[in-house]
């Protein structure tokens, strides 16, 4: 494939907005590491642009992808044979990751890829044997991560390739678009609306999210509530939905979120109307002005669309190896011949220059990443108790906030430690700061807690309630709040609420609700 010399397209005019909405417009309370993530794939998209011509760079894919997929997959099969551990208590396979869905989502693009560089013959000889292993290997990985989102990306993504490998009407051009368009909502709909049947408890659960976030796009419809508005906006609006009352069904379907599990309404939610017109914009600008003229064209886009369809189930942009691909996938399709040019051609970077942006570049990375490696690095180690001295502890997290602050972890820690030594109104300043914009029930119980050791019963019972409207099914708010009653003197709404936490049906029964019971039964005397 040859190249093309870099110019500035409607590829590169995209990257740009985004970039802008992701990274400029960045809260300040935001995670330190989040921006320097995004500047990151900036510069990556930068040098690849200006440096790398296309059919380097298909080659590159090509062998990247084949040895991610295997890599992944080896992990999965390690921590199915139980010879690796699992990130993650309830999932048995993760792979490096904290979740499968990330593992599977990633996993999605790549097969999508590799299966269309075997279709449209891409390469040949021995790569196309490799790239046939990483994908026979995968499967079964890919089919046990049990990811409906990442099953229907996959889905997707291959369905268009073997559909312009060999279903295309040569004849009847002007029907491409429309089969295309028909074929992906049928498999859509009909993918969706099978794995909905699989597990209906968790895509209930979505739905009940959808549900919440349309109130807040109603709420802010033009311009949204701002960059990671979701986030930080989604557990108060979740909190006023369940001051009313509710199915016992969506009670125990709530949770602790921050995501919206479908990027249109997440932007739709930060950006408003605005927003979500780029967002629509720019998917028309796929499906109608992205048409490809060599077989390359096809596996790109392809991966393009399988990213789209897994965004309206899942959380591709909290996904950043994801990201890390599509950057590159997106600088790749820009460099494709027969794209229109909006500027004329600009100069291919020299071999030099190019050896000195990456070792810049890549300088710059390593050092970022290990000062705050460093930071992680003892937080891990705190996190795992292995320091016993309260004063080094709470030194190292007081210095440590310009950094950490916006990692929810450290924020409980930190609280906690605050709680656990008696500095209560530390503890309240640091969750006065912070919790209004990263809203957890854990956090709004921490606060009623010091606030009932410093004597504001009715700030303390005012905190306990919110926590119970963010999460009803979360028994430990229920079960401060009825020992308050007890303190107060309203022996009969806590011994009538003791009951019903007792009683009810609960979500998780951990260690800690076990010892929430027992302290109830001693505190009511129940039996």
């Amino acid at each position: 494939m040859r190249s093309v010399r870099p110019a500035l397209y409607v590829w590169d005019v995209v990257f740009i907005c985004w970039f802008l909405l992701e990274s400029c417009y960045f809260p300040v309370y935001t995670h330190a590491l989040g921006f320097m993530s995004k500047i990151a794939l900036a510069g990556l998209y930068v040098v690849l642009r200006l440096s790398t011509p296309t059919y380097t760079l298909v080659n590159i894919l090509g062998w990247s992808a084949s040895a991610a997929l295997s890599i992944l997959s080896g992990h999965g099969y390690l921590q199915y044979g139980g010879a690796v551990s699992s990130n993650n208590l309830y999932f048995t396979i993760t792979g490096p990751y904290s979740n499968p869905a990330i593992m599977a989502g990633l996993m999605a693009l790549l097969l999508s890829f590799l299966c269309g560089m075997l279709l449209f013959k891409v390469v040949k000889g021995r790569c196309r044997h490799v790239f046939l292993f990483a994908i026979v290997f995968a499967l079964p990985v890919f089919i046990l991560l049990d990811a409906r989102a990442a099953w229907l990306a996959y889905l997707v993504g291959t369905g268009y390739l073997v559909y312009r490998r060999y279903l295309t009407p040569y004849k009847c051009r002007g029907m491409h678009l429309m089969l295309m368009l028909v074929g992906m909502f049928c498999v859509i709909g009909a993918g969706a609306w099978g794995l909905y049947q699989k597990r209906t408890a968790s895509a209930d659960g979505r739905l009940l999210v959808w549900k919440i976030a349309w109130g807040m796009v109603q709420e802010k419809p033009l311009f949204g509530h701002g960059a990671q508005g979701f986030a930080s906006q989604y557990m108060h609006h979740q909190a006023r939905y369940f001051e009313q009352e509710r199915p016992m069904d969506e009670r125990l379907l709530a949770g602790n979120n921050v995501l919206a599990y479908n990027e249109p309404l997440r932007i739709a939610v930060e950006y408003g109307l605005i927003g979500l017109s780029g967002y629509l914009a720019t998917v028309s600008f796929l499906l109608w002005g992205f048409r490809p003229q060599v077989p390359m064209g096809y596996v790109l886009k392809g991966v393009l669309l399988a990213f789209l369809a897994y965004g309206l189930f899942s959380y591709p942009q909290q996904q950043y190896a994801m990201l890390a691909w599509m950057t590159v996938i997106w600088s790749a399709a820009c460099g494709l011949p027969g794209q229109k040019a909006l500027t004329t051609a600009m100069p291919i970077i020299a071999v030099p220059v190019q050896r000195l942006a990456l070792g810049l570049l890549l300088l710059a990375g390593l050092s970022a990443i290990l000062h705050l490696h460093r930071r992680y690095a003892m937080l891990h180690v705190l996190l795992k108790g292995r320091v016993k001295d309260t004063a080094e502890v709470k030194d190292f997290l007081g210095r440590n906030m310009a950094y950490l602050a916006g990692d929810q972890l450290y924020l409980s820690w930190y609280g906690r430690e605050l709680y656990q030594t008696g500095q209560y109104a530390d503890c309240i300043a640091l969750l006065k700061r912070w919790v209004p914009k990263m809203p957890h029930s854990d956090h709004y119980i921490l606060w009623g807690d010091c606030l009932r050791e410093t004597g504001d019963l009715e700030g303390a019972e005012s905190r306990y309630r919110y926590a119970t409207r963010m999460v009803p099914s979360r028994q430990a708010a229920r079960g401060r709040l009825a020992m308050l009653y007890k303190v107060q003197g309203r022996d009969a709404e806590g011994m009538a609420l003791a009951r019903q936490v007792l009683e009810e049906p609960v979500k998780v029964y951990g260690f800690d609700t076990y010892e929430l019971h027992r302290s109830l039964r001693e505190s009511f005397d129940i039996n």
